[in-house]
């Protein structure tokens, strides 16, 4: 991660990109997971420092600068999006990734939103560690610079994106 910030800064210094710290284990920022999870593929495969730095470009780029914060325009300020908490239960999974994803939508929940990599983006790879087990997530989804009534789509899956979900749920309405 720590390599992938500055290439993204220097691709494009005009965008307020923040000062992300790499978190300690146990730490939970979930803007932090956001960036790592732009380090991954579909199939949480690590990708090149170079193309994860694009597509947190391309983010930043087309998502709604926040209203107040610390930082002036290119000093880290930060932008604005939505956490969402998530508590999973899964049962008889005990050892097979599980990928949360979730997906931004308009306020009917039909048109998907934002960049072309955004369409299912892994918030979380959770393992089971026994045949019933939970976890608790929290998700950051950015939201466009475009004002507007949006949905977010959370599904679990173990595999693509295109195979069936395990289970999916839209949020309800926000701003």
């Amino acid at each position: 991660m720590e390599d992938i910030l500055p290439r993204a800064r220097a691709m494009a210094p005009e965008l307020a990109l923040p000062p992300f710290v790499v978190p300690q284990p146990g730490g939970s920022d979930p803007m932090v997971t956001f960036a790592r999870y732009a380090m991954v593929d579909d199939e949480g495969a690590e990708i090149s420092a170079e193309a994860a730095a694009q597509r947190l470009v391309q983010v930043f780029r087309d998502i709604r600068p926040a209203k107040t914060g610390t930082g002036e325009q290119g000093q880290g300020q930060r932008p604005s999006g939505v956490v969402i908490d998530v508590n999973v239960e899964l049962e008889g999974l005990r050892g097979t990734p599980v990928f949360l994803r979730w997906s931004l939508l308009n306020q009917d929940g039909e048109q998907q939103l934002l960049g072309s990599w955004l369409r299912s983006v892994v918030a979380q790879r959770l393992v089971a560690t026994s045949e019933k087990d939970t976890a608790a997530v929290e998700v950051w989804v950015p939201l466009p610079a475009r004002s507007g009534s949006y949905v977010v789509r959370l599904e679990l899956t173990t595999k693509n994106q295109g195979e069936a979900p395990l289970a999916a749920i839209l949020t309800e309405p926000f701003e």
